[in-house]
């Protein structure tokens, strides 16, 4: 019977954490994929980012500067208490940390927006379209205007498995029970008439499908994108809009701008309903706190 190994010993100071990192990073060396050449050289001393890791800075530089030994302000949480562990080493890649001076305040990502991301057979998004209907005129939205080919043109592309986009709906509360198509509507009136045996691929029509196909075509991947009407505003469905890509024949210059204008009138509106909100919540605290203080006198 084989004799278990003795348990490696916990490192206890920084010297000791450091040779146990410098093991541990040899020993992976062969799984390692290599970056490529650094774009930026850091200095010792200089502060870097690398994730949530507190002060973390650069000790040494290995490899012209391929790789790097780091410090960092170690700080446990013990059921709910900072515990402060000291300072610990760490063996990194270049491109794994990030230098802190280069650092600005930008800000380019919008607020995430409220959506439902659902996978599906094409079975299951149609029907669900049939059952509860679609809002496909909204103000923003163009008209029906694919032609035979475009058409069949999708229909090949789900025939031979390859993506055919997202869809997008905005989900409106009781009474209203129709999903309004943001992204997709073209697409979703070439399948329903394909369904529905109104124009034929390669000559036959849905109806004349062997049972494999039909299975094929209905057992099709799609996904869809469920935006709450009461999560979302107005000007973040017009944003979606004008944002996505859709296949088939591009939006005209003319459509565009309209969507555009109608996007940038209810960003406008929107700015004014909040500043109005605020005026009316600053006027009522002065009129409570001038009632109370009538009361106190």
């Amino acid at each position: 019977m084989a004799k278990r190994q003795p348990k490696e010993k916990q490192p206890e100071t920084y010297a000791e954490w450091l040779e146990w990192e410098k093991r541990n990073w040899h020993s992976q060396g062969e799984d390692w994929v290599v970056p490529p050449n650094p774009t930026y050289l850091y200095k010792v001393g200089e502060e870097v980012i690398l994730g949530g890791l507190k002060d973390a800075r650069i000790e040494e530089i290995f490899d012209n500067g391929m790789s790097y030994h780091i410090s960092y302000h170690d700080v446990q949480h013990v059921y709910g208490n900072e515990v402060d562990c000291g300072r610990k080493p760490r063996i990194v890649w270049w491109n794994q940390i990030a230098p802190k001076c280069l650092q600005e305040n930008t800000n380019f990502a919008r607020p995430r927006i409220h959506a439902q991301y659902v996978t599906t057979g094409m079975d299951g998004m149609i029907l669900t379209g049939y059952r509860r209907g679609y809002i496909d005129n909204p103000e923003y939205q163009r008209g029906y205007v694919w032609n035979l080919e475009d058409k069949q043109r999708l229909i090949d592309s789900i025939f031979n498995r390859t993506d055919i986009g997202k869809f997008v709906f905005v989900e409106y509360p009781y009474p209203e029970y129709r999903l309004e198509i943001v992204d997709g509507k073209q697409r979703i009136a070439a399948i329903r008439e394909y369904i529905e045996g109104r124009f034929p691929y390669k000559g036959k029509t849905f109806y004349q499908l062997s049972n494999a196909d039909v299975h094929a075509f209905e057992d099709t991947n799609v996904q869809y994108v469920m935006l709450d009407s009461t999560k979302v505003s107005k000007a973040d469905i017009l944003w979606l809009f004008l944002s996505v890509n859709a296949a088939g024949v591009p939006q005209t210059e003319e459509h565009i701008a309209k969507a555009k204008a109608l996007y940038e009138e209810t960003l406008a509106e929107e700015a004014r309903q909040k500043a109005d909100t605020a005026l009316r919540k600053q006027y009522e605290a002065a009129i409570k706190e001038q009632r109370n203080g009538n009361q106190g006198a």
